[in-house]
């Protein structure tokens, strides 16, 4: 074994020598002994160096600078991090910091905190989910997520956080931005929200009234949203723009789906006499800052902050000229435009406003209002190649940055218009997105911003373009124009199917892909039979029995459409490949979303009455019949929907189905159960059901008296003279009175007049 000895001077030489050089980086990872000494320097023990290390003239230098080299590695490639971590650096910065004496200088107290800042954050990129575009999917995942658990163990976070009231700016900075960056889920949200420091959870401890419940003191840190949330709302007053900035990016990550904490931060503290200032006004104040990057955190900040809080009643707060979302709207357009920022800014700027406005329609509809389609085709444009003579290496010497800016672009379009077939409409027609040739992918003479992503999902290197790609081929395939015309002419369509396809695909990429392909097998889409004929179902099938639960999910998505309206063959050709037992056992499936797709496919299935023979034939009438019943007491509303409708087509089978239903132990309580306590869009198909079992089973009459369903029908028809109207909606506030949906009270009607004067004799 190899004992290595490094000094300062060494330790110089090594810093200088990586510093921006990957390569260089890649390769002193790989020398097994530099890295276990270099990890030993940070507290190296007595009689290491041949001298006590107190007594070690430039003692303190040796670990500062073993602390930079390690940060230099930690910002390298992924098997550069990953052979550090075999050597656990955040234990022994960790360590270091816990051991500190009170002596010991404030260089190399933000050497050590930078260092650990340097190996979470780098940690936290690779475990995902990513804050700015797609991370690179590494090898060393596994390890590192175990690391980004490790930060928050209480031991650990007992001694990072208290950092974040140093006198030093540079150490209160460092952890911010650690927070930050290692705040990716809701539980480790809900764990730096709670924590306590040592002394005020003692404290906490030894106040409480045992009659009391925690939190109720007017001043308890968790009203207050946290003492993590408190020392960083404090730490935005000050005026250094390095720490303003890294306090915004922390509250950010912790407002992020957090409603407890968006809420607090939108209302002035209560712990305070007269008017005072809320967080969120704060930030909004520094969303006009004269510093970029400020205005950017405290913008990303303002985002999740509003997107995290309940919409007022009016429905019209969101979108007001004086609210806070029109207001980070105007800045982030302001930057995407302008010719000064810089392109990581810009870059920042377009996702940002993808996650402001995403699933949120109105805020759409603002953003395109004030202009954000035309900005970003416009700055696609300016940076993406167009054109017969781009080679299939178009993005190999491209920097880094301009690929980022462009999947950044491509995700604000996607984003925008992905509710709004009027926005959609526009960039077609009014951005001319496509190129005009329907016999190439690319064409000379189109200067289409969606050229840029015509040419980003045909031929684009970077993984997170050829993802915004297909997102804006997804937005777009949900106008039925677009999709019968300029997708098939561009050939777009063809080549996102090649993606899913795609064996050695970032599976991300073909997650994305395979959202297009849910659109492009409806039964209007001239593509669903040039599909099947190219593998479609296998595929589709390949991936319902992985176990990647989104591309599970969206495979049952696309089996849904491609049933659609379709052929008994494409039917057989279906359920030949995918299994009549795997479909029954989805049909109970734990995971709702799967469930309810798994019910919406057998609902395709059963179009016809032939259909329904087959479906009962195949999965047994007593299973299907029980799955149905335990899917429509589901607690998902969805689920609930899915399942009612199933059961609304089975009952248009022959007499002997409908005779299987009526003699189900409990589906005809069920069946009431849904028309009283559930949401409107179930109790259409259950009141549909009912409807026609009434009108064309005599049987049928006589046991849903029994089970109640003829009193439910009358309630909600007011017969009865009693029946009040609680609310219009569903499990939570409906209803046990009249109906509130007048397409359902008609059919609750027609259900009586067949109960009440028998069968209708005009035949079925």
């Amino acid at each position: 074994m190899t004992i290595l000895s490094l000094d300062v001077a060494t330790l110089k030489r090594t810093k200088n020598s990586v510093i921006g050089n990957p390569t260089a980086k890649l390769a002193l990872s790989q020398n097994d002994a530099f890295l276990s000494t270099l990890i030993d320097c940070l507290n190296p023990t007595s009689g290491v160096y041949g001298v006590e290390p107190e007594a070690e003239e430039g003692f303190e230098e040796l670990r500062i600078e073993a602390a930079h080299v390690v940060s230099s590695l930690a910002h390298g490639p992924g098997p550069a991090l990953n052979s550090l971590l075999s050597y656990h650096p955040h234990r022994a910065f960790i360590y270091a910091l816990s051991t500190l004496p009170p002596s010991s200088s404030t260089a190399l107290r933000c050497a050590l905190v930078r260092g650990l800042k340097t190996v979470g954050c780098a940690v936290a990129d690779v475990v995902g989910p990513a804050v700015w575009g797609l991370n690179v999917l590494d090898e060393g995942r596994a390890e590192a997520e175990g690391v980004l658990d490790w930060f928050f163990e209480l031991d650990v976070l007992d001694i990072i956080l208290p950092f974040l009231t140093s006198p030093s700016s540079q150490i209160s900075t460092s952890i911010l931005l650690l927070v930050a960056s290692i705040t990716r889920t809701a539980a480790h949200r809900s764990t730096i929200t709670s924590w306590l420091p040592l002394s005020e959870r003692q404290s906490q401890i030894l106040r409480r009234r045992g009659w009391e419940k925690p939190g109720v003191h007017s001043r308890s840190p968790m009203r207050m949203g946290g003492w993590v949330v408190r020392e960083c709302v404090g730490l935005l007053k000050g005026r250094e723009v390095k720490v303003q900035e890294a306090a915004l990016y922390a509250l950010a990550s912790l407002a992020k789906d957090n409603h407890d904490v968006a809420v607090m931060l939108s209302n002035p503290p209560l712990d305070r006499e007269g008017p005072s200032q809320s967080p969120l006004a704060q930030v909004m104040s520094l969303c006009k800052s004269r510093n970029v990057d400020v205005q950017l955190a405290a913008c990303l900040c303002a985002t999740h902050i509003i997107r995290s809080t309940p919409h007022h009643p009016n429905g019209h707060t969101l979108t007001s000229e004086s609210a806070p979302a029109m207001t980070v709207l105007h800045v982030i357009n302001r930057i995407i435009e302008s010719n000064n920022e810089s392109a990581g800014g810009k870059t920042k700027a377009c996702f940002i406003l993808g996650q402001l406005v995403r699933d949120e329609k109105d805020l759409c509809q603002a953003a395109f209002d004030r202009g954000s389609v035309t900005k970003l085709v416009k700055l696609v444009k300016s940076i993406t190649p167009i054109g017969e003579d781009v080679g299939e290496e178009w993005e190999e010497e491209e920097p880094e940055w301009r690929c980022a800016l462009r999947e950044g672009c491509l995700i604000g379009l996607s984003t925008i218009s992905l509710p709004s077939p009027q926005i959609r409409r526009s960039l077609v027609d009014v951005h001319d997105i496509f190129p005009p040739s329907s016999s190439t992918l690319s064409s000379t003479t189109s200067t289409s911003s969606l050229s840029a992503s015509h040419s980003s999902v045909q031929r684009a290197r970077t993984t997170g373009v050829r993802y915004a790609a297909c997102q804006v081929v997804r937005a777009l395939s949900r106008d039925v124009a677009v999709l019968r015309t300029s997708l098939v002419d561009s050939g777009l369509g063809m080549r996102v199917f090649e993606i899913f396809r795609g064996e050695e695909e970032d599976r991300r990429v073909v997650s994305a892909a395979l959202m297009c392909v849910c659109n492009l097998v409806n039964d209007f889409s001239p593509l669903r039979s040039v599909f099947v004929e190219n593998g479609l179902i296998p595929r589709l099938v390949q991936f319902i029995h992985a176990e990647n639960p989104t591309l599970k999910l969206n495979s049952l998505w696309a089996l849904k459409n491609l049933l659609n309206k379709s052929s008994g063959e494409l039917k057989k050709k279906v359920m030949d490949l995918l299994g009549w037992d795997e479909l029954a056992n989805m049909l109970v499936d734990d995971d709702p979303g799967i469930q309810e797709q798994a019910l919406h496919v057998t609902k395709n299935l059963a179009e016809t009455e032939d259909d329904i023979e087959v479906v009962f034939s195949e999965i047994g009438s007593d299973v299907l019949l029980t799955c149905v019943d335990t899917a429509m007491n589901s607690d998902s509303e969805e689920v609930v929907q899915q399942a009612a409708s199933l059961l609304a087509n089975l009952a248009n089978g022959s007499s002997t189905y409908q005779n299987y239903i009526i003699a189900h132990p409990h589906l005809m309580v069920t069946l009431r159960s849904v028309l009283s306590d559930r949401h409107v869009e179930a109790r259409r198909p259950a009141v549909s059901c009912v409807v026609h079992l009434a009108r064309t089973n005599a049987r049928s009459h006589k046991m849903m008296r029994e089970a109640g369903v003829d009193s439910t029908l009358r309630k909600m028809c007011d017969f009865s003279g009693a029946g009040v109207s609680l609310s219009p909606g569903g499990r939570l506030g409906h209803h046990l009175g009249v109906e509130d949906d007048t397409g359902v009270r008609d059919s609750a009607r027609e259900a009586l007049h067949y109960l009440d004067h028998g069968l209708d004799t005009s035949g079925r």
